[in-house]
C-alpha cells in the first residue's frame, strides 16, 4: 500500500536535498485532481504525492481531525473499472488486517464496492531504504559505521514485518528497497503491498525471503546482486567489500538461496532470528563459527545481552549487570586457563625434573576453567531471573556453550567420572531449552544422547547406584518427550523402565543418591506415566498412579513446609489428579482437587512472586477449573475462571515470545472460553476466541510439526467452529468444518494409534458430520459418514471394551445411522443398528431404545422378534402404564408384519397376525387399568394403531375407555 511524504517536515530549512520515500512517478501515470478537491467530503487533497499504474496517492488534510494523511485512489481510467475496483478493494481490506508497526495503518476507506473508492492511511515521512543505502555508501568508510548499524536494524524490522504478514497469510511478492520507508523518528514501514497473494495460496512464499536476501546484499555492498561474469550467481558480498562480517555474508547468501530447500531459509521467521542473533553478537545458524573465535566473542556477546537486567542471580548474589562483568572476567580466566594448561603440559614433556609441579599447575588451571563454566554459564542460564524475563534465546546460547565446553573437557579428561556427569547434565539442560524454543525432535535427540551417556557410565560403574539414578532421570525425560510426540509404546517403555530402575536403586540403599531424591523422582515419573495412561484410555490406572504420587508429595510438603518446591509439586499433583477425575466423569471431585491446587498456587505466588513457574501453574489451574465448570454446566463460573486464565497466559506469552508452550497454553484457553460462549449462545464472542485460537495453532503447527498436540488442538478448534456454524443454521460451513476436524484427527490416529483420545475425537467428528448431513436432508451421505464413525468407535471398543466415551459415542452413532437407514428404507440395516445401540446404551436409556428396536423390527417384517421384544418391554416395568402402551405399539406393527408375511401359509399367516393383535389389545387394556390414558396425547396415539381398528376386542376396549 503506497503512501508517504516527499518532503520531510522542515526539509526546506535543511542544506541537504529533500528526501523522497518514492521514485518519481512515470510520465502519464495517474490522473491528477484539482487542488482543493474533497474525498468523501472529509479529505482535502493538497498535492499529488506519487502515482503507480493502478493507483495515485495524495497528500491530504483530514478536515475532521485536522491532521495530514495519505489518501489513495484507484486509477480506473487505465483499465476496466470493475477489475480496478476489485483489486483496490481486495488490497485495502488485506492491508487493513495487518495491524503491525511496520505496515502503514488504514484510517478510513469508502466506496470499495462502487464508484469513488479511496482509503486514508498514515502519512509516513522519511526516505526510502534505497535512498538511504545510496547515501550511506557515498560516505567515507570511517564515517559509515553508525549509519550501517541503523540500516541493519531497519532491515531487521522489515524482516519482522514480513514474518508477521506471513503468519497472517499474506506475502508481499514485490519487495524492494524502494518500497521501504525509514521514518525520521525510527519508523520502518513496508509499502506497495499491492495485489499480493495470500501465503497459503502462493506456491512461492519464499520469494519474500529471496527479496530480503537481495535487499541485504544491496545494503552490505551498495550494489544490486547482479550475476558475476560467466556465472548465474552474484559475487559473494565479501569479494565486493571485504569488511563485511562473515556471519552477515552467510545470512545474505542463505536468504538468496531461497530456491533450494536444503540451502535456503525455510521461512522469514528463521531469517529474522539469524539477523537478531547477529545484531546481538551471538552465533547464527547460517555460519558455523570456528571454536577459536568463540571465547573472543563471549565477553562482547554476553555483556550486550545480560547487562540490562537489574535483579540478582542466586549464584553470586549480584545483579545481572554485575554478573555480566564477572562473566567477562571469567571468559578471560577461562582463556588464560587453557593457555596455562597447554603451557604446563608442554613444560611437563620437556622438563622431566619439574613434571610433578607442572602437572599440578595444569590441574589447577583445568579446575579453574571447569569452575568458570559451571558457575557462570550453566548456573546463570538456569537462574530464575532469566527464566522469568523470557530470555530463552540467551539461555539456550549459554547452555549450548556450556555443553560444548564440557565435551572438550571430556575429550581431554576421559577418565574423570564426575566430569562425565556434568557433561551429561549439560546435554540434558540443552535438551530442555531446545524443547521449549525449537524442535521437539532436536530435543529428543539430545535426551537420547544423555541416556546413552549415562547408560555408559552406569555400565562402567556397576557398584555405584548414583549413575543408575541419573539414568532414570534421562529415561523419564525421554519417555515424556516420546509421549508428547505421540510415540506411546516407546514412551511407556522408557517410563516403566525408569520406575523399575528406581526400585532397584532404592533397594540398594546407600547415601548416594539420597533416599529423598529417589522418592521425588519416583513421584515425577508416576505423574508422567499417568498422563500416558490418560491418553491411551487407561484412566483407572492413571488415577492409581496419581494417588500414589500425590501421597508422596503430600508427605514431603508436610516434612519440609519451608521448601517452596515441595509445595509446587503438591499443587501440580492435585491438578494432575483433577484432570484424571474429569476424564472419569467425576466433575465435582475434579473441581475440588483443582480448587485445592489453586489455593496452593496462590500461596506460592505470595511467598515467591518472582519465581516464573508459579504464575504458569496458576494459569494452568484456572484454565482447567474453567473446563471442569463448563462440563458441569456451571457456565458463569467457567467463564470467570477462563477469563483469569486467559489474562495470565497472554502476559506469559508476551514475556516469553520464544517459548512456544506459552502460545499453546493461550490457544487452549481461547478454545475453552470459546466453548463456554458457544454454550451461552454468545456466538459472535465464541467466533472471535476460536478464530484467534485457530491462527495461533496454525503458527504452532508450522513451527513444531512434530508435536501432535498442536494438530489435535487445531482439529478441536475446527470441531468447535463446526458446532458454532451448526447452531446458527449454516449447515454447509458446519459440514466442511466437521470434515476438516475428522481429517486432522484421522491423521493423528495414524501417528499415535494407541492414543484413544484421537480415535474417539475422530469418530465423534465423523458422527457429527453425519448428523449435519441428515439435517441437510442427504441421508445417503449421512450413512457414509456415520459408517466412518461407527467403524472408529468399534475399533476402540475391540481394544478397550469398557471405554465409556467410546461406548456412548458408538451408541449415539448407531442411533443416527439407524434413522438414516430408515429414511432410505434400508430397514434391516436399521434393525442391526438399533440392536447394537441397545447393547451399548446404559440402563437408563436402554428401555427407550428397545422400543425403537421393536418398532424397527415390526417395520422390517420381523414380527416374531418384535412380539418377543414387546413382551420384554411389558415385563421390564410391570406396574407402568407406559411400558404396556409401548408393548401394544410394537405388537400392532408385528400383527401387520405377520399379515403381510408371504413366507407363511395363508391360515398360519392369519392366525399369527390375529395372535399378535389380540396381545396388543390386552396390553392396551392393562395400560387403561393403570391409568395410562389420562393424558390426551395417549388417546390421540391410538389413531395410529390401524391394524387393530377392525377387531371386536379393540372396539370393546374403546367402549371401556370412554366410560
Amino acid at each position: 500500500m503506497s503512501n508517504g511524504d516527499c518532503e520531510p517536515s522542515g526539509a526546506q530549512d535543511r542544506k541537504e536535498p529533500a528526501r523522497s520515500a518514492f521514485p518519481a512517478p512515470p510520465d502519464g501515470a495517474g490522473r491528477p485532481a484539482p487542488p482543493g478537491e474533497l474525498a468523501a467530503g472529509r479529505y482535502h487533497l493538497l498535492a499529488e504525492h506519487v502515482s503507480s499504474g493502478s493507483a495515485t496517492v495524495w497528500r491530504a488534510r483530514d478536515v475532521k481531525l485536522d491532521r495530514e494523511v495519505a489518501v489513495k485512489r484507484p486509477n480506473e481510467h487505465l483499465g476496466p473499472r470493475s477489475e480496478q475496483r476489485r483489486r483496490f478493494a481486495s488490497e485495502t481490506r488485506r492491508i487493513a488486517q495487518l495491524e503491525h508497526p511496520g505496515v502503514a495503518p488504514v484510517y478510513d476507506a469508502g466506496g470499495l464496492d462502487g464508484a469513488g473508492a479511496f482509503c486514508a492511511l498514515k502519512l509516513v515521512r522519511g526516505e526510502s531504504l534505497a535512498a538511504a543505502i545510496e547515501r550511506v555508501h557515498a560516505l567515507p568508510a570511517r564515517d559509515c559505521g553508525v549509519e550501517e548499524r541503523r540500516l541493519l536494524n531497519a532491515f531487521l524490522r522489515v524482516c519482522q514485518t514480513l514474518a508477521f504478514s506471513h503468519a497472517r497469510g499474506v506475502v508481499h511478492g514485490e519487495l524492494r528497497p524502494e518500497s521501504i520507508v525509514l521514518g525520521d523518528f525510527g519508523e520502518t514501514v513496508v509499502l506497495d503491498w499491492g495485489p499480493a497473494a495470500p501465503a497459503n495460496e502462493c506456491d512461492d512464499a519464499g520469494a519474500d525471503v529471496g527479496a530480503l536476501g537481495a535487499i541485504l546484499y544491496r545494503l552490505l555492498t551498495g550494489r544490486s546482486p547482479a550475476p558475476g561474469a560467466g556465472t548465474e550467481t552474484p559475487p559473494a558480498p565479501r569479494t565486493v567489500r571485504p569488511a563485511i562480517p562473515r556471519a552477515l555474508e552467510a545470512i545474505c547468501l542463505k536468504a538468496m538461496a531461497c530456491d533450494s530447500a536444503a540451502a535456503g531459509y525455510p521461512g522469514v521467521a528463521e531469517l529474522t532470528r539469524d539477523v537478531q542473533l547477529q545484531l546481538a553478537g551471538e552465533p547464527v545458524s547460517a555460519w558455523a563459527e570456528p571454536w577459536l573465535q568463540r571465547l573472543g566473542r563471549w565477553m562482547r556477546r554476553h555483556r550486550a545481552a545480560v547487562t540490562g537486567i537489574a535483579t540478582t542471580v542466586a549464584v553470586a548474589l549480584l545483579g545481572l549487570g554485575a554478573v555480566a562483568v564477572v562473566l567477562a572476567v571469567t571468559n578471560q580466566r577461562l582463556a588464560a586457563a587453557y593457555r596455562k594448561e597447554r603451557a604446563a603440559r608442554e613444560e611437563a614433556d620437556t622438563r622431566k625434573t619439574e613434571a610433578d609441579a607442572a602437572r599440578t599447575q595444569a590441574e589447577a588451571a583445568f579446575a579453574m576453567a571447569r569452575d568458570a563454566v559451571d558457575s557462570y554459564y550453566t548456573r546463570i542460564a538456569d537462574s530464575p531471573d532469566l527464566r522469568a524475563r523470557g530470555l530463552e534465546g540467551l539461555r539456550r546460547t549459554l547452555l549450548g556453550s556450556a555443553a560444548g565446553f564440557y565435551e572438550e573437557f571430556a575429550a581431554e579428561r576421559a577418565a574423570d567420572p564426575t566430569l562425565d556427569v556434568e557433561r551429561g547434565w549439560a546435554i540434558l539442560r540443552l535438551g530442555h531449552i531446545t524443547a521449549e524454543t525449537d524442535s521437539t525432535t532436536a530435543a529428543l535427540a539430545l535426551f537420547d544422547r544423555g541416556r546413552a551417556h549415562f547408560e555408559r557410565l552406569a555400565a562402567a560403574h556397576p557398584e555405584d547406584p548414583y549413575y543408575d539414578f541419573q539414568l532414570t532421570k534421562c529415561l523419564d525425560r525421554l519417555g515424556n518427550t516420546f509421549r508428547e510426540m505421540g510415540d506411546h509404546p516407546r514412551s511407556e517403555s522408557c517410563l516403566t523402565g525408569a520406575l523399575e530402575r528406581l526400585d532397584e536403586v532404592s533397594a540398594r540403599g546407600g547415601s548416594r543418591p539420597a533416599a529423598e531424591d529417589v522418592e521425588s523422582q519416583r513421584a515425577l515419573t508416576l505423574s508422567h506415566l499417568a498422563i500416558l495412561y490418560n491418553q491411551t484410555g487407561r484412566i483407572a490406572r492413571a488415577e492409581t498412579a496419581l494417588r500414589e504420587a500425590l501421597a508422596i508429595h503430600r508427605a514431603r510438603a508436610a516434612r519440609w513446609p519451608d521448601r517452596p518446591w515441595e509445595r509446587y509439586c503438591l499443587a501440580s499433583a492435585h491438578l494432575n489428579l483433577a484432570e484424571t477425575l474429569s476424564l472419569l466423569g467425576r466433575a465435582d471431585q475434579a473441581a475440588a482437587e483443582c480448587e485445592t491446587g489453586i489455593e496452593l498456587c496462590r500461596g506460592l505466588l505470595r511467598d515467591e512472586p518472582a519465581e516464573p513457574r508459579n504464575p504458569e501453574l496458576l494459569a494452568r489451574s484456572q484454565n482447567n477449573l474453567g473446563a471442569y465448570y463448563r462440563r458441569a454446566n456451571r457456565l458463569d463460573k467457567a467463564e470467570a475462571a477462563l477469563r483469569e486464565a486467559k489474562a495470565a497466559r497472554q502476559a506469559l506469552a508476551g514475556i516469553h515470545p520464544d517459548a512456544l508452550r506459552f502460545l499453546a497454553d493461550l490457544s487452549s484457553t481461547e478454545i475453552n472460553l470459546g466453548g463456554v460462549y458457544l454454550l451461552q449462545g454468545r456466538s459472535a464472542e465464541a467466533l472471535v476466541e476460536l478464530e484467534a485460537a485457530r491462527k495461533t495453532r496454525e503458527v504452532l503447527v508450522a513451527r513444531q510439526p512434530d508435536l501432535p498436540e498442536h494438530r489435535s488442538a487445531l482439529a478441536g478448534i475446527h470441531y468447535n467452529l463446526a458446532s458454532l456454524h451448526g447452531s446458527a443454521g449454516r449447515l454447509d460451513e458446519a459440514l466442511a468444518a466437521y470434515l476438516e476436524a475428522a481429517r486432522l484427527f484421522d491423521a493423528l490416529v495414524v501417528v499415535s494409534p494407541a492414543d484413544s483420545r484421537h480415535a474417539v475425537d475422530a469418530a465423534s467428528a465423523w458422527a457429527s458430520a453425519g448428523f449435519v448431513a441428515r439435517r441437510r436432508g442427504d441421508a445417503a451421505q449421512a450413512v457414509k459418514l456415520l459408517d466412518r464413525a461407527v467403524a472408529g468407535y468399534e475399533e476402540i471398543l475391540a481394544r478397550l471394551p469398557d471405554h465409556a466415551a467410546a461406548r456412548q459415542g458408538a451408541s449415539a452413532s448407531r442411533i443416527q445411522r439407524a434413522q438414516a437407514h430408515e429414511a432410505l428404507a434400508a430397514l434391516h440395516a436399521a434393525v442391526a443398528d438399533w440392536r447394537r445401540a441397545v447393547e451399548l446404551a446404559p440402563a437408563a436409556s436402554a428401555a427407550a431404545l428397545r422400543l425403537r428396536l421393536g418398532l424397527a423390527l415390526g417395520r422390517a417384517g420381523d414380527h416374531e422378534p418384535a412380539a418377543e421384544l414387546a413382551r420384554e418391554l411389558a415385563r421390564a416395568e410391570p406396574g407402568g402404564a407406559q411400558a404396556h402402551l409401548d408393548a401394544a405399539r410394537v405388537l400392532e406393527l408385528a400383527a401387520r408384519a405377520a399379515a403381510a408375511d408371504a413366507r407363511l401359509p395363508g391360515p398360519v399367516r392369519e392366525e399369527t397376525a390375529a395372535a399378535h393383535a389380540a396381545a396388543a389389545v390386552r396390553e392396551l387394556e392393562e395400560a387403561r387399568r393403570l391409568g395410562g390414558f389420562r393424558d390426551p396425547a395417549a388417546r390421540q396415539a391410538l389413531g395410529a394403531l390401524v391394524g387393530l381398528h377392525g377387531r371386536p376386542d379393540y372396539h370393546t376396549f374403546l367402549q371401556r375407555l370412554g366410560e
